[in-house]
């Protein structure tokens, strides 16, 4: 469990680096308001998203950056989730892809429209097809 806690660190750290360079600063030249968005494919009892869920909540505010979490085991249902948070503008998402074929067109949108996006967890074969900035996971087989 430490070392998927330390994995959602690494990554929203990843994110608020590429982040960094695109948003406005204030006076001293730190970012500011900066949101991330993790959907993921878990259900609400599933221990194991709760562990990521609360490491993302955690690194979220060590480093001062808006986390929301949002997940459902229905693929259209999160295909849609992914579509909410790109149309509330937010500044990079992270998403694990259990079906990604569901999820193509809307990853797709959020990359057009500019949003940097992380795959994790499930989705290797496909986060550079769909122009994911990277992988966190292994292979399910």
């Amino acid at each position: 469990m430490k070392k998927s806690v330390f994995t959602i660190l690494l990554l929203l750290i990843i994110i608020a680096g590429l982040i960094t360079g695109c948003m406005p600063a204030s006076e001293t030249g730190t970012p500011t308001n900066i949101s991330i968005a993790l959907v993921t494919h878990g259900n609400e009892d599933d221990e194991f998203w709760q562990v990521v869920k609360r490491g993302a909540e955690q690194a979220g505010a060590d480093l001062g950056i808006s986390i929301t979490y949002l997940s459902n085991s229905d693929a259209l249902t999160q295909a849609q989730l992914i579509d909410m948070v790109v149309s509330d503008d937010i500044d990079g998402i992270v998403v694990s892809m259990a079906n990604p074929a569901v999820l193509e067109q809307s990853i797709r949108n959020a990359v057009q429209s500019g949003i940097p996006i992380i795959t994790i967890n499930s989705g290797v074969e496909y986060f550079r097809e769909y122009g994911a900035i990277t992988h966190v996971g292994q292979t399910e087989f």
